[in-house]
């Protein structure tokens, strides 16, 4: 991530969840500080979901990052289960 014309880096950014779910999986919830964003799982498992975050400023040295949003999978059987980025 690179500093805009002006030298800020920018205040948003995205962050995105790919990958598989369980075979129970019926959607994939990531909750950022700016919005919440909630998807179903696709065909054989495959989960897409992208959700708008802020961009955490660097320590000296240190790379720009992004917020990393909490993530819920919901089960057929009405769980609820928080995941980690």
């Amino acid at each position: 991530m690179t500093p805009g014309a002006d030298g800020e880096l920018p205040e948003f950014g995205w962050f995105a969840v790919t990958g598989y779910a369980a075979a129970d999986a019926l959607e994939v919830t990531l909750t950022s500080s700016v919005d919440t964003v909630t998807e179903p799982v696709g065909d054989g498992g495959l989960v897409f979901v992208l959700v708008r975050t802020r961009v955490v400023a660097p320590s000296a040295g240190e790379r720009p990052s992004f917020e990393k949003p909490q993530i819920a999978v919901s089960t057929q059987d009405g769980r609820r289960v928080s995941m980690r980025p």
